[in-house]
């Protein structure tokens, strides 16, 4: 019975050991196993993470650079509405310099006008004037030249010549001696 006592627990040592061994190499396997499977889904993990962040890197540069774009159009765009303006303001300066120029000038041609009616209105005034007083001549003349044919015509009716005067008028009154 000694024996029974001791080959017993060796022989439930012995398939003890057997079946752990089994059962530790199955687990051992198992969790090798699952160790790979994790490193290969980390692995896979890890690539898609750094295909996501290549990618991620990537949009962000293109967005940097179409912001870049997107504010260098948006600055020539300012700059040209700038220049714009300071151009529209010179040239309305420039208008109202002008305007400035051609109201001063308009006043100043109004005044001009004002003085020149009036020197016209004299002027006509004046040539009316002178109109008359040629008619007035004319008429005067006319009547002197009819009362110096009439004194010569009774002068020679009277047949006296009238002495030589040495007044300025004298040869007016003289008888004309027309060959």
């Amino acid at each position: 019975m000694n024996k029974v006592y001791v080959v017993a627990p060796l022989l439930a040592v012995a398939v003890f050991a057997g079946y752990y061994w089994q059962h530790h190499r199955r687990y051992t396997a198992r969790l090798v196993e699952e160790q790979r499977i994790e490193r290969e889904a980390r692995e896979v993990r890890q690539q898609v993470e750094f295909a996501a962040r290549e990618k991620a890197q990537a949009e962000a540069i293109a967005a940097r650079e179409q912001r870049r774009q997107e504010l260098a159009v948006k600055e020539a765009q300012e700059a040209a509405r700038r220049q714009k303006r300071t151009d529209a303001e010179h040239r309305r300066t420039i208008a109202a310099n002008e305007e400035r120029k051609l109201r001063q000038r308009v006043e100043q041609l109004r005044n001009e006008i004002g003085s020149l009616q009036t020197a016209v209105t004299r002027t006509v005034e004046r040539r009316r004037e002178l109109q008359a007083e040629q008619a007035h001549l004319v008429e005067y003349v006319e009547a002197a030249e009819a009362n110096r044919i009439s004194i010569r015509r009774f002068l020679e009716q009277l047949d006296l010549n009238p002495p030589p005067r040495s007044s300025p008028s004298a040869p007016a009154l003289a008888p004309a001696h027309n060959g």
